[in-house]
């Protein structure tokens, strides 16, 4: 075990790396603010009405307190400062773990709607590394670890198995398709792709048996697990390029440190 980081040096450099994407998210809601108004695609005047709680009650005013427009973007503020207190504070830093989470789960109240994998990564490995700093023990640290590990493991599993049986995943036909969107695509690269079917096939394929097998490759030699966290990690990159999701990479990759403590700590 000589050289093995520990538990908390890894929950460190999650952190560190989920904290980036909230950064990119942070300045991103800043850019482009207008969506939070009133006028916007996410407004909390119509959002509101999801439920009685955000129209009638105290819960309503302290909601509308808090979630309306302008007063949402000192939210923003607020979850923006944390996350570079998380880039930059070492261990002594970890308790504001706690307040980026509470905020993370105040914007899903706010908007449930729009929410991708790296949304819900993002808040697996904040609620973890929370529980991790509210209760800084050995063990707590190693579940979180582990918990964070696991469930990266699993979203890309059991992502690869709900595409297999769709047989436009295994042609490449909705890798193409989303390629060719106007928001998440690079339509030059999709038109040459759409010139080479065969291309297009086995790259959907390679995708697919990444994805559904990765919990398998965590298991396998450690050569072939390495193997399967650098794809990974170029997956991520790019679909980062290609797809314009700056902050997409982040919360998957904040997971790697978990993942690669994993491989140093099994028994084979």
């Amino acid at each position: 075990m000589t050289g093995v980081p520990s538990a908390g040096t890894c929950l460190l450099w999650s952190a560190r790396l989920v904290s980036v994407g909230l950064v990119i998210s942070c300045l991103e809601y800043i850019a482009e603010r207008g969506v939070l108004s009133n006028a916007g695609l996410i407004d909390w005047e119509l959002g509101r009405t999801r439920t009685r709680l955000g129209v009638t009650g105290p819960g309503a005013r302290i909601f509308n307190a808090l979630f309306s427009y302008p007063n949402v973007l000192a939210l923003v503020a607020c979850r923006l400062v944390l996350a570079v207190i998380m880039l930059v504070a070492g261990p002594a830093g970890w308790i504001v773990t706690v307040p980026a989470f509470a905020l993370a789960v105040a914007f899903c109240i706010r908007s449930p709607y729009g929410k991708d994998g790296a949304d819900h990564m993002s808040n697996i490995v904040l609620g973890a590394l929370a529980v991790a700093a509210l209760v800084p023990q050995p063990g707590v640290r190693l579940a979180a670890v582990a918990f964070i590990a696991l469930q990266c493991a699993l979203s890309y599993t059991i992502a690869g198995i709900a595409k297999l049986p769709e047989r436009q995943w295994r042609t490449g036909d909705h890798l193409c398709g989303i390629l060719g969107t106007e928001c998440y695509g690079l339509r030059p690269f999709a038109q040459r792709l759409n010139r080479k079917p065969a291309l297009a096939r086995a790259l959907s394929v390679g995708i697919l048996f990444w994805e559904s097998t990765f919990i398998l490759g965590m298991l396998a030699p450690r050569p072939v697990a390495l193997a399967y966290l650098g794809l990974g990690i170029a997956f991520h990159l790019t679909i980062a390029v290609f797809m314009g999701l700056n902050s997409f990479v982040w919360p998957f990759l904040s997971a790697y440190p978990c993942l690669f403590y994993w491989l140093e700590v099994r028994p084979w």
